[in-house]
Formats: C-alpha cells, sequence, structure tokens
C-alpha cells in the first residue's frame, strides 16, 4: 500500500481467506489501484493477521498468524509470473511459505526486475 500510495503502480501476489476478512482487503486494495488478479481466496484457512506491539522506549515486536497467505504454493505463485516479468521492483515478505520466495526471486532476476528478497526480520531472523 506504501509503494500505492507513492505513486508506484502495484500487483499483489498472496492468499486472503474466503471471509469478510479477506473480501476487504480485496476491495480496499482495489480501490487504491493495486491489481489484486494475484490475491488468490483460500477456504481452508481465515485471512491473516499481525498484531504490533510497542514499548516504552518505541521497540516493537510483531505476532504473525499467516493464515490463508502460508497456503500460497508455488504453483499459485509462478501461474502469475506475468506480474513479476511486468514489475521494476519486487518485494517479498516473511508471510509467504519459503518455497515460494526463491521462485519469485529466480523469476525476477530472469526478468531483470530488482528484488528485495526479504525485509529484516530482528534477532530471531539470525537464530
Amino acid at each position: 500500500m506504501a509503494a500505492r500510495l507513492l505513486g508506484a503502480e502495484v500487483r499483489i501476489i498472496g492468499c486472503v481467506g474466503q471471509d469478510g476478512g479477506g473480501a476487504q482487503i480485496r476491495e480496499g486494495l482495489a480501490r487504491l489501484g493495486i491489481g489484486v488478479e494475484g490475491l488468490m481466496a483460500v477456504p481452508e484457512a481465515a485471512t491473516g493477521t499481525a498484531l504490533i506491539l510497542v514499548d516504552p522506549d518505541g521497540q516493537n515486536e510483531i505476532g504473525v498468524a499467516l493464515g490463508a497467505n502460508g497456503r500460497l504454493t508455488v504453483d499459485m505463485a509462478s501461474a502469475h509470473e506475468a506480474s513479476v516479468a511486468w514489475a521494476e521492483v519486487l518485494l517479498c515478505q516473511l508471510e509467504t511459505p519459503l518455497p515460494v520466495r526463491p521462485l519469485g526471486l529466480e523469476s525476477a532476476k530472469r526478468h531483470g526486475v530488482t528484488t528485495n528478497p526479504q525485509p529484516r526480520a530482528g534477532p530471531a531472523a539470525d537464530r
């Protein structure tokens, strides 16, 4: 959303649940002009969510329930390779299953797309 609000054209590949939260997210992203063709609804899981806790010093910790986004498969994502080829930059997130990220990064490399493999998750990512 931040990239779109700054004027970039954006497409998303991921999963939401077939629930009210999933419908609300899809509608909200589409209303902002984000391409949601790659945002698939899956029946076997609820839409994921995150809880951000901030301590008095401003440090935060994020608890994530992947939900439907944890159901994204390599086959599902590869069906949207055209969106990767279209992109100038591919951003990957930690909320998708590990096998999907290399697929996206390899596709981006083939198409000359700049990547940001994943945001740093903090000290736990170093373990």
